[in-house]
């Protein structure tokens, strides 16, 4: 099968109820056999939830071995939430499924060659019930995580600061955030191709308020759908209570050993300056022009030489996707413990040497 055949793919269409039917079956068969204890689903209602036009789900459990997993989708609708938490959780327990095989497509090459298990790394994973939203969806969270990694770790201003007043929902996170006392911000990050980075900040030295760092990004085609993933991701990370978590733990730590102290680490006021490098850039005169439609992903893809490993799942989850992007041009993040970076291509890419330390990156 050809990159353009696998593009190509289409399943029989699901109902909403056949899908969320579909996912729920993986996650109790994965119950039953021991594989995750301890499935809890439920709707997220918060008392202050920052933006009420959305909804979120979380879907907690424990793997195997004893450690607590927490899934989450906000979206819109409940139903769209759901749906969203659901992929995440069948998304993670099929990717540490070590018995579940994988094909990989080098698209530069066209050749397709069988994979163990793709373990190396979660970034660019993604999964989903037609082709190609999982594709982007890959593909995206790798562009993505390499622009943060390419600008946090070399300490480079995002390319402009994006306007909130020309869109109105920058305009509102604005404003109720700042009415909460912190700044905003809304930064165009970097580009790729077709794809651009964006990302958004809010930091308050206030105690009252529930957090002192708010920071996500998304990467997409289409600026403005990309800004509302974003918005989601911030939101979300506010309903988490990060401040409280970090002073239910102590406070805030000294080092990052986990994903979740990725961001609890930036809950203190004295660690907020180091995110001035990235607002070091102008305002955008514009906003970016941006018509480009998904037919442009398969040149992309040979373009950056973007491996697809596709996962072989289960007759329980036939006509779903499960698939891993990677690219030896790009830089992929890491979490916890481990947070190593691959400095060597990190400075191929830039042609210069990197400094000795630098301060954890704030994705949880």
């Amino acid at each position: 099968m050809s990159l353009e055949e696998l593009w190509h793919l289409r399943n029989e269409p699901r109902s909403y109820s056949e899908r969320v039917e579909l996912l729920l079956g993986h996650l109790d068969a994965e119950a039953a056999k021991g594989m995750v204890t301890d499935l809890v689903i439920f709707e997220d209602e918060p008392e202050d939830p920052l933006d009420p036009s959305l909804c979120r789900f979380l879907i907690k459990y424990r793997e195997r071995e004893g450690r607590p997993v927490i899934c989450t989708g906000i979206a819109p609708n409940r139903e769209r939430a759901l749906l969203k938490a659901l992929a995440e959780a069948v998304e993670r327990t099929c990717f540490y499924d070590r018995g579940l095989s994988w094909r990989t497509l080098d698209c530069s090459a066209n050749r397709w060659s069988d994979a163990g298990p793709v373990l190396e790394s979660t970034n660019g994973l993604a999964f989903h019930t037609e082709v190609q939203p999982c594709l982007l969806a890959s593909l995206c969270e790798l562009v993505e995580r390499h622009h943060l990694a390419l600008h946090w770790y070399t300490a480079q201003p995002a390319l402009g600061r994006l306007n909130c007043q020309r869109l109105p929902l920058l305009g509102q996170a604005e404003e109720v955030l700042r009415s909460r006392g912190a700044d905003f911000h809304a930064l165009l990050l970097d580009r790729l191709g077709p794809l651009t980075t964006v990302g958004l900040l809010a930091r308050t030295k206030r105690e009252d308020v529930g957090f002192h760092l708010l920071f996500s990004t998304a990467c997409g085609l289409e600026l403005e759908p990309t800004l509302r993933r974003a918005w989601g991701e911030l939101v979300c990370q506010y309903r988490s209570h990060p401040l409280r978590r970090a002073l239910e733990r102590g406070g805030p730590p000294d080092t990052v050993t986990s994903i979740e102290e990725h961001d609890l680490f930036y809950q203190r006021p004295d660690r907020l300056a180091v995110f001035d490098m990235l607002l070091d850039c102008e305002p955008c005169s514009d906003l970016p022009a941006q018509e480009v439609g998904v037919e442009v992903l398969p040149s992309f893809l040979r373009e950056w030489s973007i491996e697809v490993a596709v996962a072989q799942l289960p007759e329980s989850l036939a006509g779903t996707w499960l698939m891993h992007c990677a690219s030896p041009r790009l830089v992929n993040l890491g979490f916890g413990k481990r947070e190593s970076l691959n400095r060597t291509r990190l400075e191929a890419i830039l042609g210069r040497s990197l400094p000795g330390t630098c301060p954890p990156h704030p994705l949880p």
